[in-house]
């Protein structure tokens, strides 16, 4: 969707295009757009066909360039696919990983790299992982190209909760995710440079979080991040966008039966960040504020809305460029899964977003008014683009506030190693590793549906590891070779032949 923009003085729609705003335009639901460009949002019609799985980049006029949806219900390979700005799918930009949960997909712009950007994706119940591709949009004649597709990072189950923020320099990226085939309270971390990617850094922090549906959102400077998963879990953090560290809040914990519901869906904070609102509830569903200015803000969570006629009705927050909060609801029957909608399926739940017009202020006067904005005949659902602070500029002050810092370019040269060399005439492979981080360690292989084969535990003599893997009893293909610390996670590819 390409604009011409075009300033007149008595026009009655007042263009926002100079605010450089590159999380202006919105893709998601059944065929649903949202331009922020105005200075009241206009709606148009994108190629989604999707519950979920989506994200968009615009540029910093607040032009399109991409963004991602799922396949229609129905195709024969659930899978993500990445459109252009005509909305065109980029050439090999099908079949990226994903199955149509909510925050499985990210994109992002590689730094120092114009016009090229990383999508990142999670596979929660398929594609076990962490996965990368790498867009090129002045490729095959400036409609975009994907030039690697699906390169996994991490082998486990990921939970649906992935996440993005801009370190505190002003350009690279912190990738951020939460596994699900273990119940820990370990988060695994990628630092996306001009150089590529870094990582990755875990940190073990907060309560367990187990299931495959989490929700983390930052606040709009970066500093506070807020979690939910749909067992009850609720946390907020503080972040350093130098280290890429979460630290707890002092005297401000929040126990686990803070609302006595067990599915909290989604969070956001207001433009000031004084102001939490958490979508949540099973058969009843729920909208809440907590004032974080208070000490105690568990003990008066103000309930703005309740909705008992639709059961899972409630869905995503999100943040808008004109620092309104929009909040998805969708719509069922109450008997038949919801996805996709009957071409009859028409009602105010899923045809109108919610609106929380003034998010920084307290109770009643936040002024949200559900099923409010008009999609223009489009329908959503429960899904919003995951879409980060895009244009979140340096964290001024900061000891990395400034270009070239010190903590990523001591990252680089102290970064672990891990070395494969399989031997196919002793069908044995001999693992190497150097400057690891940490007391213990989890050898794992596993094939490439998954499966873990084989599991070594121990604990290490040094920063180096040297093994033999005997191969002797694996089928001939491609494995991926974990090694795991108590600090950090190396993967390498090998192929038996």
């Amino acid at each position: 969707m390409k604009k011409i923009v075009i300033l007149i003085l008595f026009s009655p729609l007042l263009c926002l295009g100079q605010i450089h705003n590159r999380n202006a335009i919105w893709c998601f639901g059944d065929s649903a757009g949202i331009d922020f460009n105005y200075s009241t949002p206009q709606t148009f019609t994108s190629q989604c066909k999707t519950r979920g799985s989506t994200t968009s980049i615009a540029d910093t006029l607040g032009n399109l360039i991409l963004y991602t949806a799922e396949t229609p219900w129905g195709t024969i390979t659930k899978r993500v696919r990445v459109f252009n700005a005509q909305n065109q799918i980029l050439q090999n930009g099908d079949s990226i990983i994903g199955l149509g949960w909510y925050r499985e997909n990210v994109v992002l712009p590689y730094p120092n790299h114009p016009n090229q950007y990383y999508l990142f994706s999670v596979g929660a119940t398929t594609d076990y992982g962490l996965y990368y591709s790498k867009i090129d949009m002045l490729a095959n004649a400036g409609l975009g190209t994907v030039i690697q597709k699906n390169i996994q990072l991490l082998p486990y189950q990921m939970q649906d909760g992935l996440q993005a923020i801009k370190h505190g320099n002003g350009r690279d990226w912190w990738i951020i995710c939460h596994r699900w085939d273990i119940s820990d309270n370990n988060f695994y971390k990628f630092l996306l440079t001009p150089n590529g990617l870094i990582g990755p850094y875990i940190q073990s922090i907060g309560d367990i979080s187990y299931g495959s549906l989490l929700n983390m959102n930052f606040s709009q400077s970066g500093s506070k991040v807020a979690i939910v998963d749909y067992h009850g879990l609720f946390e907020i953090f503080n972040f350093d966008r130098c280290t890429g560290d979460f630290s707890s809040i002092p005297f401000f914990t929040f126990p686990t039966t803070a609302f006595n519901y067990n599915l909290l869906w989604n969070c956001e904070f207001s433009s000031n960040e004084n102001r939490l609102y958490i979508s949540g509830g099973q058969q009843i569903s729920y909208l809440f504020q907590l004032n974080l200015l208070d000490s105690n803000p568990w003990q008066e969570i103000d309930t703005l809305w309740v909705q008992n006629t639709i059961p899972y009705s409630q869905g995503q927050l999100e943040l808008a460029p004109n620092n309104k909060i929009y909040f998805a609801t969708a719509w069922n029957d109450g008997i038949h899964y919801n996805y996709p909608y009957p071409d009859s399926a028409y009602y105010q739940e899923n045809m109108n977003l919610g609106v929380i017009n003034n998010p920084d202020n307290l109770g009643s006067s936040c002024d949200f008014q559900p099923f409010s904005f008009y999609l223009g005949g489009n329908r959503t659902y429960l899904g919003l683009p995951n879409n980060p602070n895009y244009d979140l500029p340096a964290d001024s002050g900061s000891s990395c506030d400034s270009l070239p810092y010190v903590t990523v370019k001591e990252l680089q040269k102290e970064k672990s190693n891990l070395n494969i060399f399989y031997h196919s005439g002793w069908h044995i492979a001999f693992v190497n590793a150097k400057r690891l981080r940490g007391e213990k360690y989890v050898l794992s292989v596993y094939d490439l549906m998954g499966k873990e084969i084989f599991k070594e535990e121990g604990t290490l003599s040094s920063s180096y590891f040297t093994g033999d893997l005997n191969c002797s009893g694996f089928a001939n293909g491609m494995y991926i070779v974990n090694l795991q610390t108590e600090k950090e996670v190396l993967s390498k590819k090998f192929v038996k032949q």
